[in-house]
Formats: C-alpha cells, structure tokens, sequence
C-alpha cells in the first residue's frame, strides 16, 4: 500500500541513481572546448569513469542538446598498443576496453581484466601455468576473483591432483643441499631450531629429513630430547627474572617457547602460583601462534589471547589468515555451559 507524505510523493518512487557530481553544462562546455580530447583525457579531467562520460555523452544528445564529441581515431591497433592500454586502465573490463578502442570485445584477448565470478578450474590452471612467477595477490586481477577463491580453489585442484599446480610464493626454496649443509653445520639445533633458520616450518624440516635418509644421503640428524625441568626452577626463573618474556625463558631453559608457555599455565592453574605475563616486546610469528594453538587444544580463544599477549580479535584474525590456504591451526569454537565452564 501507497502513503503520501509532504515530502513524498507517489510519483517520487521511482528508483534514482546516485547524484551526477558534474552538470551537463559543464561537460558540454568542456567536450566543445577540447574537440580532441578522448574519453580517457575526458574522464581524468572530470575525475570520473569512462563509462560515466560516455552515459552522460549519450543522455546530452538524447536530450536535443548540442555536445560535439566524436569517436577519436585509435592507433594500429598492435599488441604495444594493447598491452599499453590495458596497463593505463587496470580497473576496466573487456566490454569497456572494447568501446574505448572502438574495437569488438573478440579483438581482446580473453582473462585481461575480464570479470570471471566463477572461472573453470581449467582457466586457473592454465592461468598458473603462464605465470608460474606470479603470487596468488598477483594473479587476482588476471583471475578477476578474490585471493581466498583462488586459494580455495588450487587447495581442492591441487587434492584431486597428483601434481600440485601451485606452491606458496613466500615460503622459500629449501633444497636437500642447503639443509643438510645447515644440520651438519649446526648439530646441536632441533627442527625448531633448524626451521628458524632456513626460513620454513618445522613439519617441513621433518618431512625433508625424514625422505634426505630415505634416500640414502647423509643428513647427520639425531632427534634432541626436550629436557626436563621441575616446576620449581620455572617459578624460581621467573620470579627472579620478572622482565623476561617466554621467548627469552625458554632460550635460557634450552627448550621452546610454548613448552614454557604450557607449563605456566599449569602451575598458574595449580596451588603453586606463578605471575607470568608475555612481553609485549615482539609480534607473535605464525610458526609461534602455530604451535602455541595446536598444542593448547583445550583452551578458548580467550585464554589463547592472554598467553599470545594479543587482543582476541587479533588472535581470531591471525588463525583465520593462517589457515585461508589450507588448514594449519586446529582451532575448534569451545562450548561453555550456563555457568560459564567449558564443555569438553
């Protein structure tokens, strides 16, 4: 049912689009002024799209009004000359392209800038394989999806594949020399250790030592025991040493860091009493948080934030952009019953 109020009235339902921020004397004034100008030259200097311009261009004349504008001649149209325009105009599509060159969109080769809500699995593997260089961030505008698409589709291709189509740009290259070059050079470190070093994380140590002696190379590795300390060197350790973070507690023990982090939260939970706080000094790393969640299954979210000595947006955030390639953080909502204690 239809209302009329003083300010509506029933002929205002029309649907209107978004206030024009340029008047049509204006773009008449400067289309007759500049006869040469293209519709890019015109676009800049308006400060709008292209295709703006030309609707409005097209509604002037429709009106009766007099705007002299012409379709400018384009250039032989060369692959320089594509590659050109495409570069100086990311954000337009084939479509748009195609009108500004006055060429059919069949002239434009097809993924640049094309918008593909659901592209194939055959286009990104293709789109891969021509840009094996190129990192999921890079390959977005050529794809015209979102990264965490790509990132969910190559997971799924690369799970029914026995070839992966894509690795991770950012982790870098370890090689069979390189690692057993670094064990043999530093034989007192453990895998944590080890991965620290060379840039990658610990599984991935494991994994390449576990198949570098399959092989039948020498990886001089042997498995470091973690070693055991009592609780009351922990607490003596930290009640001498308030300053100190976890990270520094622990290189200090000779252990990890959430093996320190682990056994303060059970003394903290115990009778004993221990006041360990994390030092806000450095940003947690992914390898960090890893290990710190997946070893601390039990705990909430909460309680994950107080150990990380971060927010617990943040903590949320990180888990989330961790595990957007792949599930690395097993991380599961914990219950709570109507007193509040977890449900396990």
């Amino acid at each position: 049912m239809w209302f009329r109020t003083e300010n509506n009235k029933l002929g205002d339902k029309k649907k209107r689009g978004p206030k024009s921020k340029f008047t049509d004397e204006y773009l008449i004034n400067l289309v007759n002024e500049n006869p040469n100008l293209s519709l890019i030259e015109l676009a800049e200097i308006v400060g709008t799209s292209i295709t703006t311009i030309l609707r409005r261009i097209n509604q002037i004349k429709d009106n009766g009004k007099r705007i002299d504008y012409c379709s400018k001649k384009t250039p032989k149209f060369t692959d320089e000359y594509l590659i050109d325009l495409i570069n100086n105009n990311p954000h337009l599509s084939m479509a748009e392209l195609g009108r500004i060159t006055v060429y059919q969109k069949k002239h434009i080769p097809e993924g640049f800038n094309q918008p593909l809500p659901n592209p194939t699995d055959e286009f990104l593997i293709n789109l891969i394989k021509e840009n094996l260089d190129l990192s999921i961030e890079k390959l977005v505008p050529l794809a015209g999806i979102s990264s965490s698409t790509i990132s969910n589709k190559i997971r799924k291709i690369n799970k029914s594949s026995k070839t992966p189509i894509y690795q991770r740009k950012d982790i870098p290259k370890l090689t069979r020399e390189v690692l057993i070059d670094s064990i043999n050079k530093n034989p007192k470190l453990n895998t944590t250790e080890l991965a620290e070093l060379t840039g990658v994380s610990a599984n991935v140590i494991s994994e390449k030592i576990r198949k570098i002696n399959m092989s039948g190379k020498s990886a001089n590795y042997t498995k470091k025991t973690v070693k055991k300390f009592s609780d009351e060197v922990l607490i003596e350790l930290v009640n001498k040493n308030p300053e100190l973070g976890t990270k520094e507690l622990a290189e200090i023990m000779g252990v990890s860091k959430s093996t320190v982090v682990g056994n303060i939260r059970k003394i903290n939970n115990s009778s004993e009493g221990i006041k360990c706080i994390m030092k806000r000094s450095q940003k947690i790393s992914d390898e960090s948080l890893i290990e710190l969640v997946n070893k601390n299954s039990e705990l909430d979210m909460k309680e994950l934030a107080k150990l990380a000595s971060v927010s617990i947006a943040t903590m949320y955030r990180r888990i989330k952009q961790i595990n957007s390639n792949g599930v690395v953080i097993n991380y599961f909502k914990k219950r709570t019953s109507d007193n509040g204690s977890k449900i396990n």
